[in-house]
């Protein structure tokens, strides 16, 4: 699996964007990153301020499986 990595405007039409999950123990991995809930599982995740609004947000162990699932060979 590769990674794509687009515009804002590519972005902003994209199905999911992909975050890390977030561990209260761990802390934010940026300080500015902002706390969401994964659409598919509902384990909290961390995103950049600037992630656009039209993807739904969802965790990394579950796009990979998204990916499996649909069998996406690039993402």
């Amino acid at each position: 699996m590769t990674v794509k990595i687009v515009t804002r405007e590519e972005a902003a039409k994209a199905d999911f964007v992909a975050c890390v999950p977030y561990r209260a123990e761990e802390g934010l991995l940026l300080p500015n990153n902002v706390l969401a809930r994964c659409c598919r599982c509902e384990t909290r995740i961390q995103l950049r301020p600037d992630v656009p609004n039209g993807p739904r947000r969802i965790c990394l162990p579950c796009a990979l499986e998204e990916a499996e699932l649909h069998g996406e060979e690039d993402t």
